[in-house]
């Protein structure tokens, strides 16, 4: 994988807070690029972010018995586009979704696995985009991300949620504490 620089500490894409560079990046071993199974990667930076508690804090992984039940209020932020087809944005942007049950999902996607969630809202309008891969689904109103952006057919259709890396599954837990960030 390239090299990649991150942003903290700002809502801005191309200013603000500090910047890091990459060390290495590191993709889930069993990843598929074909059904996007194990779409987790770790950025492992050349030195420690300054945490200040004001303009950067952490986020916390969540907990080995986790589970994201259908109707569970989740955010999602991301720089993506802000429309299908659209313009990305230079500011960072936040919508809140639905967790959607597995069953539900199904009927977009056939090729779920456990290691995947979906959210979205029945009426569409609100959801990740081409962009935003990477970036954080948490828990509405918590310091716990439960997901990673991977996946969707457009951006924000009705009845057709965006896919997810679940966090809270075992394997992807796993590794993560392999690879020594949590």
């Amino acid at each position: 994988m390239e090299s990649v620089n991150i942003r903290v500490g700002s809502s801005d894409v191309a200013s603000g807070g500090k910047t890091y560079s990459s060390r290495i990046l590191v993709r889930h071993p069993k990843y598929n690029a074909r059904t996007s199974d194990y779409d987790i990667a770790v950025i492992k930076l050349f030195r420690r972010i300054t945490i200040d508690g004001r303009n950067t804090t952490t986020i916390n992984l969540p907990s080995s018995n986790c589970a994201v039940s259908p109707g569970t209020n989740l955010t999602v932020t991301g720089w993506g586009d802000t429309s299908e087809n659209g313009d990305t944005s230079d500011t960072l942007m936040a919508v809140n979704i639905n967790a959607v049950s597995d069953d539900e999902c199904k009927q977009s996607y056939s090729n779920l696995t456990p290691r995947m969630i979906c959210a979205g809202v029945p009426e569409g309008g609100k959801d990740s985009c081409q962009g935003d891969s990477g970036g954080p689904l948490v828990r509405t109103g918590s310091k716990t991300q439960v997901g990673v952006v991977s996946f969707g057919a457009g951006c924000a259709r009705p009845n057709t949620p965006g896919v997810y890396s679940n966090l809270c599954n075992p394997d992807i837990q796993k590794w993560i504490k392999q690879m020594g960030c949590a």
